[in-house]
C-alpha cells in the first residue's frame, strides 16, 4: 500500500545548511544567520509536520523494514537536483526515527526526488509517497564490478 502525504512547506537547498558554523545573510529579515541554526530550525519544523501528518510507523521496525520513498517538491523555481536531494536528508532521518524503514542506505531504502514548477501557491509544498516493501532492487554495483572496472582502466 502506498501512503501519500502533503507537507505545506518548501524544501530547502542543501546550500542553506551544508557548511556548519558558517554564516549567511537573510535579505528578507536583514539578519546574519548561522547555517547550523538554519538546519536545526528546518529539522524541527519538518519534525513537527511529519509527526502530525505521518506519525509513527504502524509496525515494529526490524531489519526487514524496507521502503520506497518519493519526494516531490512543487515550488515557483527549481533547485539544482543534488541540492534538492541533499536538502531532503532531514526528512529521511525523521522517517527513520519514526520506524518507517530500518536505515537510509540503499539496502533498506529506494529514494527518488522530483521537482515541478508551479506559480500557483495553492499547490506548492512537499508531497511524499511512502511504500513499505519486502524487496528492493539489488545495488547497481558490487565490489566485483569495481575490481573489473579498475582492471579495464589499467589500475
Amino acid at each position: 500500500m502506498i501512503n501519500r502525504y502533503y507537507l505545506p512547506c518548501q524544501g530547502r537547498s542543501a546550500n542553506d545548511f551544508l557548511y556548519k558554523g558558517k554564516t549567511s545573510y537573510n535579505y528578507k529579515t536583514k539578519k546574519v544567520v548561522k547555517r547550523n541554526k538554519v538546519y536545526k530550525d528546518y529539522f524541527n519544523m519538518l519534525k513537527e509536520y511529519i509527526d502530525s501528518r505521518i506519525g509513527q510507523a504502524p509496525f515494529k521496525r526490524t531489519k526487514k523494514c524496507k521502503a520506497r520513498l518519493d519526494i516531490l517538491s512543487v515550488r515557483s523555481r527549481r533547485f539544482d537536483h543534488i541540492n534538492f536531494a541533499s536538502g531532503c536528508k532531514p526528512i529521511l532521518d525523521i522517517l527513520k526515527r519514526l520506524g518507517w524503514f530500518y536505515d537510509d542506505t540503499e539496502t533498506y531504502l529506494l529514494d527518488k526526488y522530483y521537482q515541478v514548477n508551479s506559480p500557483d501557491k495553492t499547490y506548492q509544498g512537499l508531497y511524499i509517497s511512502l511504500e513499505c516493501v519486502d524487496e528492493l532492487p539489488a545495488p547497481k554495483y558490487s565490489i566485483e564490478d569495481i575490481i573489473e572496472m579498475r582492471l579495464t582502466m589499467g589500475m
